[in-house]
């Protein structure tokens, strides 16, 4: 019989308290900047890459910072 997997999480990968969550594209996002940025001194070509992923960064996070009312507020001014 197969046994249950525990999920364990470090410390330092568990959010703060009081802290929302981040999502799952801001994860994403930040794990692939951190590649392309080891790629970037030796292959510059990949520079444009880097920038798109810092604006999307900053996106996600300016989408998380206001609340869903007030972008929706916003969206219809």
């Amino acid at each position: 019989m197969a046994r249950a997997q525990e999920s364990h999480v470090k410390a330092e990968e568990a959010p703060a308290l009081g802290a929302p969550p981040p999502s799952d594209l801001l994860v994403r996002l930040e794990s692939n900047l951190l590649y392309v940025a080891r790629l970037v001194p030796t292959y510059p070509i990949y520079a444009p890459i880097f920038e798109r992923l810092e604006r999307e960064i900053m996106n996600e996070k300016a989408a998380q910072a206001t609340s869903v009312i007030e972008r929706a507020e916003r969206l219809l001014r």
